[in-house]
């Protein structure tokens, strides 16, 4: 028999912003180029409603995967948010975390961004998580 690997549809732009409204949460969303750095991000936002964030409480977005040999978190995925300007240290983030000091977190491979978050490397943000795929 033939095993054929299940995996979840993403969940598109228009199925989170029903669920917003499902919630009674209102936002506003601007559509850019994909940003790999905070700098591009930045530039993206420039000419929008947006660009009084830049320099001004914009927040970068990084995903972290706990190397094998991290201890109990082994393998787990983080996303951490935090001001561009915040500069964040792996190595003491991982301390706090409890993961081992020789296998500290590390950025996540691309094979995380195309099979968990099925997003393109660029375009985290927190809303990633709500996909399926991001349950465990």
């Amino acid at each position: 028999a033939v095993r054929r690997a299940w995996r979840a549809m993403a969940l598109c732009r228009e199925g989170l912003l029903a669920k917003f409204a499902d919630w009674g949460i209102e936002q506003e969303t601007i559509q850019h180029a994909l940003s790999p750095t905070c700098e591009i991000h930045s530039d993206n936002l420039r000419g929008t409603v947006f660009e009084k964030y830049v320099g001004n409480g914009q927040a970068k977005n990084l995903f972290f995967r706990v190397p094998s040999g991290g201890g109990p978190l082994k393998n787990r995925l983080f996303l951490v948010c935090a001001l561009v300007e915040t500069v964040v240290d792996n190595k003491a983030l991982s301390a706090r975390l409890g993961i081992k000091p020789s296998a500290p977190l590390r950025f996540a491979a691309d094979d995380v961004f195309d099979c968990i978050l099925q997003i393109p490397k660029g375009s985290v943000n927190p809303f990633v998580t709500a996909q399926a795929t991001c349950n465990e």
